[in-house]
């Protein structure tokens, strides 16, 4: 939900025919309201994550993710070597 608007200012005071002069400033507008807070978000999808080793010289896991009828594949070096 939005904030409400703030007050609208107020006119200026009317200006002078004899001798010819402004009329004076009016007022700024009062600041409007601050909106609510937003609901609380819904329940994330379920994730299903596998994971094997790949057995070698240089060992490495193999990490499968699926989310959200989307598929990430991941190959990790378990020994931290670049």
């Amino acid at each position: 939900m939005n904030g409400s608007d703030g007050l609208d200012g107020t006119s200026g005071s009317m200006g002078s025919m004899d001798p010819p002069s402004a009329g004076g400033d009016g007022s700024y507008g009062t600041d409007g309201s601050n909106g609510q807070d937003g609901g609380a978000g819904g329940d994330a999808p379920s994730v299903q994550i596998h994971v094997a080793l790949r057995s070698a010289r240089h060992p490495l896991l193999q990490v499968s993710v699926f989310a959200a009828g989307k598929q990430k594949l991941y190959l990790v070096d378990s020994q931290g070597v670049r």
